[in-house]
């Protein structure tokens, strides 16, 4: 089984690519992608694996590194959202960190 939530990120005319969270808050999200998307792109996030995920966004950082897969990450901040999908994104947040405080406590 993998930690990491995989997502697929929608931009530019229809093109899309491969990725996964690195880290998220209520604000944004930094993410490990399959290819180069330029600072200030709205993308669209398109939840993987069952997750919900606010779906739109726009990146403020980018760069490359080496030696992975996924050779991108971006930063992305979420477009402004609405009471139902804050408390979806808070939902999602706290069982992440649940997730990860279980997986702490059985090493």
């Amino acid at each position: 089984m993998t930690d990491k939530i995989y997502v697929d990120i929608g931009y530019g005319q229809g093109s899309y690519c491969k990725g996964y969270i690195l880290d998220i808050s209520k604000a944004g999200a930094g993410i490990a992608c399959s290819c180069s998307i330029p600072k200030g792109e709205k993308v669209d996030l398109l939840p993987a694996e069952g997750y919900i995920l606010p779906m739109k966004a726009e990146v403020v950082f980018s760069d490359k590194r080496s030696g992975s897969p996924y050779p991108f990450i971006i930063g992305v901040k979420f477009n402004k959202l609405d009471k139902e999908q804050k408390n979806k994104l808070e939902k999602f947040i706290d069982g992440l960190e649940q997730r990860k405080i279980k997986r702490l406590s059985l090493t």
